[in-house]
């Protein structure tokens, strides 16, 4: 490893360090930084209902995520739905029927909600049109925030 890269690798240390003991000195324990992302996200007014979905991964969990077992056809209409899903109206998303279902809260489903704000419901939605595959996340405003990609339905 070269000097520069070894220097970078310390200085990222040192921040993550600072940026922790910041965060403890001031009493924020870990669900208070995640719903302190959810108020970053602009308030969105009656005008700005007609702006597209958005994607964001903010909320995503590699751990229960199977987008590494995906096979290129997979991965073609997973690629597709999102961006069908980034086509449709903040206001129109009741309409689209792309949501398959809303994901309960019990045991199957808690490492996905493991870790997220209590007022983010997580949606299905189907990626391969009657499949199994799902895409698991929530919407906060016009927002999609991915949480996880499964090639089997939970």
């Amino acid at each position: 490893m070269g000097k520069d890269k070894k220097k970078r690798k310390r200085e990222r240390k040192e921040l993550r360090k600072a940026f922790q003991e910041s965060i403890e000195e001031k009493g924020i324990n870990q669900s208070d930084r995640l719903l302190d992302r959810v108020t970053t996200i602009p308030f969105i007014s009656g005008e700005e209902l007609h702006r597209n979905i958005a994607l964001t991964f903010t909320y995503y969990k590699d751990s229960c995520c199977e987008l590494a077992n995906l096979d290129k056809n997979g991965a073609k209409k997973l690629t597709s739905e999102m961006k069908k899903l980034c086509k449709i109206k903040e206001g129109d998303i009741e309409k689209s029927r792309i949501i398959k279902d809303k994901l309960e809260r019990n045991k199957k489903s808690r490492l996905i909600y493991a870790g997220l704000p209590e007022d983010l419901d997580i949606v299905e939605i189907d990626y391969t049109g009657g499949g199994a595959g799902r895409i698991f996340g929530g919407f906060i405003k016009r927002y999609f925030c991915v949480v996880a990609v499964k090639v089997k339905h939970i």
